[in-house]
Formats: structure tokens, sequence, C-alpha cells
């Protein structure tokens, strides 16, 4: 009986011991801090502790970072740590957090992060987090971070492969395994196999619903020599242009405008650019309209009437509406016009069109 009454005494201790804390928790944490030289921060704490998830994390995130070029505060004090705040935030903020803060340190983005971005240390710290609850962005990033450590590294370019496998398996989303693509496709023509690598990739995400990744493969098959399938790319290609895929009829044109594994077709082009015009889309409407320029008579005052509804608010349009001018190609020549649109185009950018009007000035002075 005496023990049970000493035991109901301690436990009452305790029970005190623990309600105290709680009630001077945020003095203890500011003390803390005052007494390891972060005096500046106590303001910032105390606001966190009273904000947001959000900013509970943003705070413990500065004292880790603050800590590795300092003191080590935050290694030392684990209600400082994410080893405290994991227990008071949400699991799916948690990892939504350590997602972003991950790749936001891989990123290479200098104006992200409190001392710049791209350290791999610290998107390695983050993605563990998320990894850790079977988190597929996480185990990918894991796959990354041993990816950029790797370079020619056998060991750890083995390493990402089975995190992105383990990610692939685990039902990682298209926008994840576009990611690996990337990566990927950054060594072709470095790496033997790569290019088979990446499409692999982009094959799985079109799997996952991928809205672009069957264009892709289709596109880079066309235009990959590694690959050798550049005739069931340009098939593929033609199949999305005559199903609308305005983008596949652009690059089409490119390809038989450019001679890219196959031979130069200037009337097949015309037919991909035109196809990609009909659909909308406006590089294919600029190249057309180009190609309409070095045509018949008719074809000239085509491209006069396309362009002209453009010509004082896009570039290419008020560049060539000026040659038009100047030359008298689909209109009248006209150099007070040409002149006008070359200096507009100027403004709007055009590279050369500062050096057309400079031209077209003197040419104009000098009668």
């Amino acid at each position: 009986m005496r023990t049970l009454a000493y035991l109901g005494i301690f436990l009452a201790l305790l029970t005190s011991s623990v309600a105290v804390k709680a009630v001077n928790y945020s003095q203890y944490v500011a003390q803390l801090l005052r007494d390891n030289d972060y005096e500046g921060y106590v303001h910032e704490y105390q606001q966190a502790v009273s904000g947001s998830t959000e900013a509970r994390l943003e705070f413990s995130e500065t004292l880790r970072l603050l800590s590795t070029n300092g003191k080590a505060l935050w290694g030392k004090h684990e209600h400082l740590d994410y080893g405290y705040w994991l227990t008071k935030v949400p699991e799916d903020k948690l990892v939504k957090w350590a997602v972003e803060q991950g790749f936001r340190w891989i990123s290479c983005d200098t104006s992200a992060g409190l001392f710049g971005s791209c350290n791999v240390d610290h998107g390695e710290y983050f993605f563990k987090i998320a990894a850790k609850a079977d988190d597929n962005a996480g185990k990918v990033g894991m796959g990354i971070v041993a990816w950029m450590r790797g370079s020619d590294n056998k060991v750890l370019r083995n390493e990402a492969k089975e995190w992105w496998e383990e990610a692939y398996k685990n039902g990682a989303d298209y926008s994840l395994l576009e990611r690996i693509f990337g990566l990927w496709w950054e060594q072709a023509g470095e790496m033997p196999g790569a290019e088979a690598e990446a499409i692999k990739w982009l094959q799985r995400a079109q799997e996952r619903g991928s809205p672009q990744a069957e264009f892709m493969i289709a596109y880079l098959r066309a235009t990959t020599p590694a690959l050798n399938m550049s005739e069931q790319g340009i098939k593929d290609l033609k199949r999305l242009a005559n199903a609308k895929n305005a983008e596949a009829a652009f690059r089409l044109g490119l390809i038989y405008d450019n001679g890219i594994n196959t031979d130069v077709d200037p009337k097949e082009s015309m037919k991909w650019f035109q196809k990609g015009w009909d659909l909308g889309h406006y590089d294919s409407f600029l190249n057309a309209v180009i190609k309409l320029m070095d045509g018949s008579e008719e074809e000239q005052k085509k491209a006069f009437k396309a362009f002209e509804p453009y010509k004082y608010k896009d570039t290419y349009p008020a560049f060539y509406m000026g040659v038009m001018y100047r030359d008298g190609i689909g209109t009248k020549v006209d150099l007070k016009k040409a002149l006008y649109q070359f200096k507009l185009a100027a403004k709007l950018n055009h590279p050369e069109a500062e050096k057309h009007a400079k031209e077209l000035e003197k040419r104009m002075n000098s009668k």
C-alpha cells in the first residue's frame, strides 16, 4: 500500500511538472535562443508558435539553416527540430512541405531558400521525410539526389534507378515520371542507352495519363538518330496531326523544312504548317505565311492579308509587313509604311528590325 501511495505521489508530481513545462514552454525556447546568440529570432519563434503549420515549419527550417553555419542549436534541442514539429503537424501537410523544400533545394534556383539553393544534402534531408511516409515524390527526389551525386558513379546511379522503380511500382503519377525522363534525356549523346531509357519513362508517363507524352515520344523518335525509329516517329506525328494535334503538325513542318532525318520537302513542309495554322497554332501560322511571301502573286497577297491584322501588335508580323511594304510583296511599295513597321518591330524586340530601319532610312535620305 505504501508503494502504491508513493507511486501516486510520483505520478502527481510528474503531471504537475509537465503542466508547468507546457505553460512556460515558449519562454523556455525563447531563452534557449537568447543563450545561443539567436536573440534576433525570438520574435519570429513566438510568431511561429501562434501561427499556422506552415509558419512553424518555416521557422524550424530557418533554425536548421542557421545551425549549419554556426552553433548547432537546432541539432541539440529536439523541440526546435522537425522531431518536435512532426508530432504537431498532420502527416499530409508535413509531406507536402518536405517535398516542396526538397525540390527547392535541388532546383539550383538561387532565389529560393534562406541561403540560396542547389544543395543536395539539404534536398536529401527533406526527401527522406517524405520517402519515410511512403510518398512517391519523396522517393523520386531521393533518386534525383543519388543521380546528382552519382555522375560517373555506377553505385549511385543504380541507387537512383532503384528509388525510381520503387516509386513507379508504388503508383507515381505522370508528372514525377516526366521528371525522371528529363534527367535521362539530359544524358542523351553522353551516356549509352540514355535515349531509350528516357523513352521508357515517357511511355510510363503516358500509361499514367500524361497529355503530352504520346506526342513527345513520336517527336523524339522522329528527330533522334540514336533511337533509329525516325520513320515510326514521323508516322506517329502524322497520325497525331491528323487527329488535330497542332504541335505535331508544326513539328512535322519543321522536320520537312529542315530535312531532319528525312529529305527536305518544301511542299510537305508547307502542308503541315498550313495544317497547324488551321488548328490555331501561332508558330505554324508564322512559318506558313513567311513561305507564302516567296510564292506566287496570289500567295503573296494572301500573306499580306494574313499578317495585316497583327502588324501593330505582334513582333514578326510587324517586321514582315515592313519587308512587304518595302519590297512590294502582296501590296504596293510604300517606303514610309515600311519604315514605320520596322521601327515598330524594333520596339517589339525583333532582332533585325532596327538594322533594317536604319538601312531603309539611309536609302530614303539618299534620294
